[in-house]
């Protein structure tokens, strides 16, 4: 089966996330030099901000062709989380003065650990059941909407003065999305 432009878009935001890291790296790496190259962080930025424009892209296409596809269902995620987690990490490793406010590793714990016991749980369902089912969830939406906020300001360097309040609010959600979602798994196995 030839591949939609909806999964080519998504394959082209995989592609994406190397070229992020690398961005982020060398610009890290010239703060630590003392000769910060902001072309760097500002190419991340406007990077970052067109793959995730090319999620809802990918999507809109997706649904308006009738290009959903499991290769699509599949893929879709993974680019999201791949860009998502790669930003968190590289933001929390950034030196002193590399940006205004970093990524604190107690989040960086927090959004792994759920992705893990999301994914093992999905693991299990898959081999009890034989097939998962992931109902989107609005507090699934308003967390990935929340880490994107999160990193966005960060690589745009806006007021440190908001940033906390910001945290706190994606860490809730990130929790009470992992609550959720575990939930609609425990009903899962129960049907069995």
């Amino acid at each position: 089966m030839p591949l939609t432009l909806a999964n080519k878009i998504t394959i082209f935001r995989i592609l994406c996330v190397p070229v992020f890291i690398l961005l982020i790296t060398y610009y890290n790496m010239s703060v630590k030099d003392a000769n910060p190259q902001e072309i760097l962080r500002w190419s991340a930025a406007i990077l970052f901000f067109c793959t995730m424009f090319l999620d809802a892209v990918d999507g809109y296409i997706a649904r308006t062709r009738g290009q959903i596809t499991r290769l699509g269902t599949i893929i879709d995620p993974l680019a999201d989380k791949a860009l998502l987690i790669s930003s968190l990490v590289v933001l929390s490793k950034s030196p002193e003065g590399a940006f205004i406010v970093s990524i604190p590793v107690w989040y960086l714990l927090i959004v792994i650990s759920r992705d893990a016991l999301l994914l093992i749980g999905a693991v299990i369902i898959h081999v009890t059941c034989g097939n998962v089912v992931v109902q989107p969830r609005i507090c699934g939406k308003a967390t990935t909407f929340f880490q994107i906020i999160l990193i966005s300001w960060i690589l745009a360097g806006l007021s440190p003065v908001v940033f906390p309040h910001l945290i706190r609010i994606t860490s809730a959600l990130v929790l009470y999305s992992a609550a959720r979602y575990t939930l609609d798994g425990i009903k899962q196995l129960e049907k069995i």
